[in-house]
């Protein structure tokens, strides 16, 4: 019998044929017959290697059996009229040439035109409903695109944010900070976080410098303390950390430090903002949450 860890979480398998091998468990394999079968010969051949070399169950049934369910799909994939109805796998190539969908490790992404945001598999299992028709469709046929298509677009890993340091996107594009222009928002940009307001490059903030004036008017270093705090929300903005700068707000009860948070939140928008303690940054479980967010915020 081989090792059978070396074929589990292979992105070539069937996602049921890796919990299969992982679990040690035939059953599973038995399940997924109506999957199987719907396999072209390639695929096919490479989830039965699969089990044949990790001695899950006899591919010498298993063949026979997967034969006998093709021939019932066969006649299940007419419609009433005689008509041959479309392959799941053209529909989940359909599905596919939108590149709107990405699946990396067991996480389903789609991009809303501005940002990619994570989905599930339900919202796949939607769109082949949708393409399928609501005639034609069944469940094995919505299984086996859902199947299809996230073994086509799977990815073991994802570089996102490939914008450049001096890029910052917000609702209405990306703004080249450097020259202050604005670009449209590009899939390929892999974004996963935006600032959720549209860039206007004459807007003021009078409220705001007023409360700094409030904050440091009367000290001899004020204007520099007020420029500090606005570069840092800057700093915010930005998709990534690598000046590795926090800001700590200490002071009296109801002396204001708590606006500057507060801007921060309004700015930055709610969805974009973690609050990981700083205890739990050496456990990856718990520092999860960080994924994909700009700011990482504590209150005392």
């Amino acid at each position: 019998m081989e090792p059978v860890d070396a074929y589990i979480n292979d992105p070539l398998l069937d996602e049921e044929v890796n919990e299969a091998l992982a679990k040690r468990d035939p059953k599973i394999i038995w399940k997924m017959l109506t999957t199987l079968a719907r396999m072209d010969t390639e695929d096919y051949q490479i989830n039965r290697a699969a089990i044949k070399k990790a001695d899950l169950l006899s591919v010498t049934m298993l063949d026979k059996e997967v034969q006998r369910r093709r021939s019932e799909l066969n006649k299940a994939d007419v419609t009433p009229e005689g008509q041959a109805k479309i392959p799941p796998n053209v529909i989940g190539n359909r599905i596919i040439e939108e590149g709107n969908l990405i699946y990396v490790n067991r996480n389903v992404y789609r991009y809303d035109g501005i940002k990619w945001v994570m989905a599930d598999k339900e919202y796949i299992r939607q769109l082949a409903l949708s393409a399928d028709g609501e005639a034609n469709t069944t469940k094995d046929r919505r299984s086996e695109i859902v199947d299809y298509v996230t073994n086509k677009i799977y990815r073991d890993k994802m570089n996102w944010r490939q914008i450049e340091m001096y890029e910052v996107p917000v609702k209405n594009g990306v703004v080249d900070i450097r020259t202050m222009e604005v670009f449209q928002h590009r899939k390929q940009d892999y974004i996963q976080t935006c600032v959720p307001w549209d860039f206007d490059l004459g807007a003021q903030c009078p409220t705001l410098m007023r409360c700094f004036d409030d904050y440091f008017g009367k000290d001899d270093d004020g204007e520099m303390k007020a420029a500090a705090i606005q570069e840092f929300i800057g700093y915010c903005l930005m998709p990534h950390a690598r000046y590795k700068k926090a800001l700590l707000c200490v002071g009296e009860s109801n002396c204001g430090k708590s606006i500057i948070p507060f801007i921060v939140r309004l700015i930055l928008g709610q969805e974009n903002i973690a609050a990981v303690g700083v205890q739990d940054m050496d456990d990856a479980r718990k520092r999860a949450p960080l994924l994909g967010k700009l700011v990482n915020m504590l209150t005392e």
